[in-house]
């Protein structure tokens, strides 16, 4: 993982004027900056899910606790852990309507440690949200995202901070495309057009 300075390195330098970034080691994810208003937004108030006393369980293993409809679904604030889900369960807490995510909520992936905080519709990320790991990983696998989401995939404004480089700028389903500023792990910068990942077209 990023070494402390690297990070600190790489909130400092995502100080701009049209988009700005809160990252460092002990990251909050629940706050960040809306990157086309410019206005901090705090989206959800707990940076992980808290287990708490009074929680069911149903017929196939899955932990809930929380309202639910007049057909059972949960719906309203609710919290939900799947542990047969994946490859070590899955948990979510935040708003849900007919038994979908809907509003504002924070997923774990238990298996790798993926955590999504951000607004939901329809069970996916869509507007602004977040991605880290709850966990440590491999230098490889380790990322952290901040920005805008359309339907699960990162797509708008974002940034995203890698083991050895941190892009800021436009995201198209997942790939770095579009304009954007690419900072190195030895401080040289890259400004310019990307596509799919990598830089091409016009840039210095």
């Amino acid at each position: 993982m990023p070494s402390s300075k690297w990070l600190l390195a790489s909130l400092l330098l995502a100080s701009q004027d049209w988009f700005c970034a809160k990252i460092s080691d002990a990251v909050d994810v629940s706050q960040m900056v809306d990157p086309r208003s410019g206005q901090e937004q705090v989206i959800y108030g707990k940076s992980r899910v808290h287990r708490r006393f009074g929680y069911k369980t149903d017929s196939i293993g899955n932990v809930y606790r929380g309202d639910a409809d007049e057909e059972g679904r949960l719906s309203g604030w609710a919290y939900l852990l799947q542990p047969n889900v994946g490859s070590g369960g899955r948990e979510y807490e935040g708003e849900w309507v007919n038994g979908k995510k809907e509003g504002i909520g924070v997923h774990i992936d238990v298996g790798s440690g993926l955590r999504s905080i951000g607004v939901y519709s329809n069970g996916q990320l869509h507007g602004l949200g977040a991605i880290d790991f709850v966990r440590a990983v491999s230098q490889d696998s380790w990322f952290e995202y901040h920005g805008e989401f359309k339907e699960g995939s990162q797509h708008g404004l974002g940034v995203i901070v890698l083991s050895n480089a941190m892009y800021m700028g436009t995201f198209k389903e997942n790939s770095r495309s579009g304009i954007g500023k690419i900072v190195f792990e030895d401080e040289s910068e890259y400004r310019g057009q990307v596509k799919d990942n990598h830089m091409e077209g016009f840039g210095r």
